[in-house]
C-alpha cells in the first residue's frame, strides 16, 4: 500500500515536497513571532529573490511591471520598518512654563 502511494515520485517531486514542507514550517514560525504584515512583506521580498534567481539560473527577462512592483514593495518595507522621525519632520516638543511656577535653585534659595 505504501509503495503505491509513492509510485512515480522522482527527485523533482521530492524537492517540491521538501520545498513546500519547509515553506509551511517557516511561515508557521514567522507567524509565531511576528504579525501578518511582516508575513506579507516577507512574501514580497521572496518575489525579489525569485526574480534574481530566475535571471541568473533561467535567463529570465523581467518586465517593467515586475520592476515597478518590486520597487514599490521595497519602498513599502523601508517605510514600515523605518523610525518615524526618518520619514517626516516631527516638531520638537516644547513645554510651556506656567506663570505661577516658582523656580527653586538647588541650594534651596529662591530668586524672589
Amino acid at each position: 500500500m505504501v509503495a503505491m502511494l509513492f509510485d512515480g515520485y522522482n527527485i523533482v517531486t521530492w524537492m517540491v515536497v521538501l520545498k513546500l514542507g519547509s515553506t509551511g514550517l517557516l511561515v508557521s514560525w514567522l507567524m509565531n513571532y511576528a504579525d501578518n504584515i511582516v508575513k506579507v512583506y516577507s512574501t514580497s521580498m521572496a518575489m525579489l529573490l525569485t526574480m534574481i534567481l530566475s535571471i541568473v539560473l533561467f535567463n529570465f527577462k523581467p518586465t517593467l511591471q515586475l520592476f515597478l512592483g518590486i520597487i514599490v514593495c521595497i519602498m513599502s518595507v523601508h517605510m514600515y520598518f523605518a523610525p518615524p522621525n526618518m520619514l517626516v519632520d516631527l516638531p520638537v516638543p516644547v513645554m510651556a512654563v506656567p506663570n505661577d511656577v516658582v523656580e527653586v535653585s538647588i541650594d534651596g534659595k529662591t530668586d524672589i
